[in-house]
Order: structure tokens, then sequence, then C-alpha cells
């Protein structure tokens, strides 16, 4: 008997191998994924902080946010949008950041629409000074 069930684990390991693999790089790009939306809410919360004391100096502001982010995650200052319905004392000052985000796994990429999506951080701060 044992020698006819000799390549049974053989085959069935090469059956479920590419089932294991997809698995293990669907938990890997869940990971990047929450990496980069705690790296977004990071870099917009610092973005937020310095337009809370700066709040005229928009350059400064896209600038500030985008290198917060680190190098792992690179923004674009032209992605950080702030938006500033008042500009007086104690008014909210919000800072957003778009990130487009890439699969990694080869199965999820043909189900979406631009072969990734968006990612957005957001953080807001009241305004302590207008200069």
């Amino acid at each position: 008997m044992i020698r006819h069930e000799k390549g049974q684990s053989i085959v069935e390991m090469a059956l479920l191998f590419p089932l294991l693999l997809m698995l293990l790089m669907g938990v890997v790009d869940l990971g990047r994924a929450y990496y980069v939306i705690v790296s977004l809410r990071d870099a917009a919360d610092e973005g937020a902080a310095y337009a809370a004391i700066e709040p005229m100096k928009d350059n400064d502001i896209r600038l500030r946010a985008a290198d917060a982010t680190g190098e792992l995650v690179v923004v674009d200052p032209a992605n950080v949008s702030i938006d500033k319905p008042l500009l007086q004392a104690g008014a909210p000052v919000t800072v957003t950041i778009e990130y487009h985000y890439d699969f990694y796994m080869p199965l999820v990429t043909p189900l979406l629409p631009e072969e990734g999506i968006t990612l957005r951080g957001q953080a807001s701060h009241p305004i302590l000074r207008v200069n």
C-alpha cells in the first residue's frame, strides 16, 4: 500500500501551493494598504498642524504634508488639498492627501476599474493665529 501513495504529498502540495501563495499575497497587500492609510493620516495631521500655525503658506503646507509620509509612501505635493472656509483664529483648516495605490495581487487587478484604488488621509485643526 505505501508504494502506491509515494507521490501523494507532492501532488497535494502542488495543488495547494498556488492557493497559499495567493493568500499570502493578499495579506501582504492588506498590510501595505494599512501602512499607506496610516502614513497618509499622519502626514495630513502634520500638514494640518503646520497650517494651524501658518495658514497663509499653502505651498509650505503642501510640502510639509508630502514630506511627512516618509520614504515608502511618496506623495506628490499636488495631491495635497487644503480647505480653509474662514481665515480667522478658531476656524478649522482641513488637509487631505490622495494617493493612488496599486495592488500586487494579480487576480485583484483586473477586477478594479483603474488597476488600483485611491486612498485618502485627512486631518483638521483649528487655526491658532492669522498673520
